[in-house]
């Protein structure tokens, strides 16, 4: 850390140094370092984003939502949703269902795969599964 900040001050010592020469030259060469700095700044800051993200669903991705009774599930059920509305599969790891059918969530096989705002479930009676809109549904 302490290297990489020494060379630091001896680039911006060399761009005060060339201030002095042209100011021209001075201006095009504060513009660049103001950009690199942005630069690294904004990767660095999306790293941290991206990071934060995937630990916090790769975390998550087991709760249940307010309001989910876990009394007396099968085997792997984490809660049980109600759908609200009517969804039609739109890929054919998509699980379609009416309003009024109960789903069981389950967690998904490899947690990486889970989408945001998705959840992953089996049709009770049927045991359809398959991944399916949470917004369409309710927590009972």
């Amino acid at each position: 850390m302490a290297k990489s900040l020494s060379h630091t001050l001896e680039y911006v010592l060399q761009i005060l140094l060339l201030a002095f020469a042209t100011h021209q030259q001075a201006f095009s060469c504060f513009f660049l370092l103001q950009y690199n700095i942005a630069f690294f700044v904004s990767i660095f800051l999306e790293t941290v984003f991206v990071s934060f993200c995937f630990a916090f669903v790769f975390e998550y991705s087991h709760v249940s939502y307010p309001g989910a009774t876990t009394d007396n599930l099968p085997a792997g059920v984490l809660y049980q949703v109600k759908a609200s509305y009517k969804y039609a599969q739109e890929d054919t790891d998509e699980l379609s269902f009416e309003v009024g059918e109960v789903i069981n969530v389950v967690q998904y096989e490899d947690p990486e795969d889970q989408e945001e705002g998705w959840l992953m479930g089996h049709k009770e009676g049927t045991g359809e599964k398959g991944m399916f809109p949470a917004n369409f549904t309710r927590p009972i």
